[in-house]
């Protein structure tokens, strides 16, 4: 005798789609170009964060950071806090929206000189128009770096580098784009680091799927408070409005097909 199928209970297809569409958004998000927040610490110490190579390996270096809104614009302060004794900075690469380069406000009044550079590139050549991965260095020894943007906080990548090789091996020749060769999905380590070159680095730097903050710090993305950008929802790094992730879109997805059902039981009974 044929025994028939069990018929699925009333509302048992509707519990399954939220749950299924939810992991998969989720499984699909990163926190690296979402909104971050305006105060915050790593270190190479205590918090954690950090990454350091070479001399500055064995040091206890501490950056804080502060957001503030100005009118329409944002006040960033970073702040390094280096041991005596330790290497001095020879300049400060942080990660910024790629169209940052020929907008005449996404950096102003810094407190030094300033100029583009390829944050992800061993190599960056070229112009900052091409460059895939745009950076903005500090060009100067400094234990605060502060500067106005029309961009607000997301949580993106940085660089700290040292000016002098390593003694015995030459100039220090490597840059920050160094860093990067590595599997995508991978986060380099002070001990995996073969170059030549005191570097300091946040964990995540170069990875874009971590959905853990202090693998990240706070830096200018999109004006207007729009993902976008290096990686960013919104990709075009000036939107002003947030694109949902994916998971967003899942609950909206599921949402629609609950009232659909729930208006068909109605209209049946």
């Amino acid at each position: 005798m044929e025994i028939p199928a069990k018929r699925p209970a009333k509302g048992g297809l509707f519990l399954a789609l939220p749950g299924l569409l939810l992991f998969s958004g989720s499984a699909l998000a990163g926190i690296y170009g979402e909104e971050a927040d305006l105060t915050g610490t790593r270190d190479t110490f205590d918090v954690g964060g950090l990454e350091a190579s070479h001399r500055w390996s064995n040091s206890d270096i501490l950056l804080s950071w502060e957001i503030a809104p100005d009118g329409d614009n944002w006040d960033y302060t970073y702040t390094w806090t280096i041991p005596e004794g330790a290497p001095d900075i020879s300049h400060f690469d942080l990660d910024v929206t790629d169209d940052a380069y020929g907008d005449p406000d996404a950096i102003t009044d810094a407190n030094t000189d300033t100029e583009w550079v390829d944050l992800l590139a061993e190599d960056p050549g070229g112009s900052p128009e091409d460059y895939e991965n745009l950076g903005v260095k500090f060009d100067a020894e400094r234990a605060e770096y502060t500067f106005t943007s029309n961009r607000s906080p997301v949580w993106g990548d940085l660089c700290l580098k040292d000016g002098v090789g390593e003694p015995g091996q030459g100039p220090a020749n490597d840059t920050c784009g160094n860093l990067t060769d590595m599997d995508a999905d991978d986060f380099l380590t002070a001990e995996e680091y073969d170059g030549n070159t005191t570097l300091l680095w946040n964990t995540g730097y170069g990875n874009r799927d971590s959905e853990e903050e202090l693998h990240y710090i706070a830096r200018p993305d999109a004006i207007n408070g729009g993902n976008g950008g290096n990686g960013g929802n919104g990709g075009n790094g000036d939107n002003g409005n947030d694109i949902p992730i994916p998971g967003t879109l899942a609950l909206l997805a599921v949402g629609t097909l609950g009232a659909g059902l729930s208006f068909r039981r109605r209209k049946e009974g």
